[in-house]
């Protein structure tokens, strides 16, 4: 139980502290790439308080790359290994949470309201100017968290922007192995967090995939969700074997 107690403490006190430095340094003038030092030291700090084991396979992304992937849960962002800074998708209520919202502004998180045509456009627009200075963009197509082992109907905007350009995506498939580290629904962050966090490892599967282009948006969609789908599932029967 203390562990639990502890790192409930340093996982908000952690994010504090870096999101409040990322937003200095940004006001201070420095460019994205010192701001994601500190994005990567708090990173780096909560694989040390959740004692996170990443086993990855596949290539990570040399340059700036679409990375989309499947959103169990809120440590999702810290699971995606990139060799290029990065910068997220996200949904723009998230903007108002205390906090993660100062942590996503700083990161220049490109906030998205899926209810809002213009938004969309304007996602878009942002999207490729990042792009172009050589940052990889990660997206949750889902829209929202999944319990799994498969997938959620990904958004189809992004595909159909990306069609018939030079642009490709990076599909990405994530999978804990407790299936309950999933944040879904109405369940409240403290308690999923104390029942969930008990563990002295947390142990997480992330595959990246082949790059996906094309000329039909649909048909990228549907590529990129199979093969998450296809991994995902994998996954969950290698934990699942793995304890029994």
């Amino acid at each position: 139980m203390i562990i639990v107690l502890l790192r409930l403490v340093l996982f908000p006190l952690t994010t504090l502290m870096c999101s409040l430095l990322g937003l200095i340094v940004r006001g201070l003038g420095f460019g994205h790439s010192m701001v994601y030092r500190v994005f990567l030291l708090w990173r780096w700090l909560q694989h040390k308080i959740m004692s996170v084991e990443v086993i990855s396979e596949g290539e990570i992304p040399q340059h700036g790359a679409i990375i989309m992937a499947n959103h169990r849960s809120y440590l999702d962002i810290i699971m995606i290994p990139s060799l290029t800074p990065v910068v997220y998708v996200a949904k723009a209520s998230v903007r108002k949470w205390p906090i993660v919202g100062w942590g996503g502004d700083a990161m220049r998180t490109i906030w998205v309201d899926r209810g809002s045509k213009e938004s969309r456009k304007e996602t878009r627009n942002a999207i490729m100017d990042r792009l172009e200075e050589d940052l990889s963009v990660i997206i949750y197509p889902e829209g929202t968290t999944s319990v799994g082992p498969g997938v959620l109907d990904f958004k189809p905007g992004m595909f159909h922007a990306i069609a018939g350009s030079d642009l490709s995506i990076i599909p990405v498939a994530i999978e804990y192995e407790n299936p309950k580290i999933a944040w879904v629904g109405d369940d409240l962050f403290i308690p999923h967090f104390l029942r969930e966090f008990r563990s002295r490892k947390t142990r997480v599967k992330v595959a990246f995939g082949e790059p996906v282009s094309g000329e039909d948006g649909e048909e990228i969609r549907t590529q990129v969700q199979g093969w998450i789908e296809e991994r995902t599932r994998t996954f969950r029967k290698e934990w699942d074997q793995g304890r029994s």
